[in-house]
């Protein structure tokens, strides 16, 4: 003999099936389409002071052969904090002690990092917080940029160092203050 489920039997189980899917989603879900529907939605917020650092750019140097000037590039940042105020902390993927340092597997050239929030450059140390900074209380600088990192190469340190194709990941820490 044959068994039916009931069309209520299944709209409870559809209905179960929501409610599991719900519990454990990680984002908003859509309900199905039926006699009852269920959809979901997390909800979040933040709170206390915010920071977001954006359009920063990757920096690539010219290739560099003896008697080249010092290699230097710059990458413009909207640094946005709730307050207007913030700290800045970079960090060298290859970095040792104060040290910036790229790498090309085997070798490391020690490269400056300098940070300028509009007022004016201010030298850097791997790992060291530089606090003081003035920055946008607009989210994405009202499409501009407020700040600027800039990284330097000194012709001794690249005159000095094997040839190679040496890189770097600078990782830049924005904190509201």
């Amino acid at each position: 003999m044959a068994r039916f489920i009931s069309r209520r039997w299944l709209i409870g189980l559809a209905g179960l099936g929501a409610f599991i899917a719900g519990t454990t989603a990680t984002a908003a879900t859509d309900g199905t389409l039926g006699l009852t529907s269920t959809g979901t939605t997390d909800i979040s917020i933040i709170k206390g002071d915010t920071a977001q650092i954006t359009g920063l750019v990757d920096m690539v140097m010219a290739p560099w052969t003896n008697g080249d000037p010092a290699p230097v590039d710059t990458s413009p940042a909207c640094v946005y904090t709730s307050t207007g105020a913030y700290q800045v902390t970079p960090t060298s993927a290859n970095g040792a002690g104060l040290q910036f340092r790229m790498a090309d597997g085997l070798n490391f050239l020690v490269y400056d990092v300098s940070w300028n929030d509009g007022t004016g450059n201010s030298n850097l140390d791997n790992g060291q917080v530089l606090t003081g900074q003035a920055g946008s209380t607009v989210v994405g600088c009202g499409g501009g940029t407020n700040a600027t990192v800039q990284v330097n190469v000194t012709v001794g340190n690249i005159a000095s160092a094997p040839v190679g194709n040496y890189a770097d990941t600078l990782t830049l820490l924005i904190a509201p203050e």
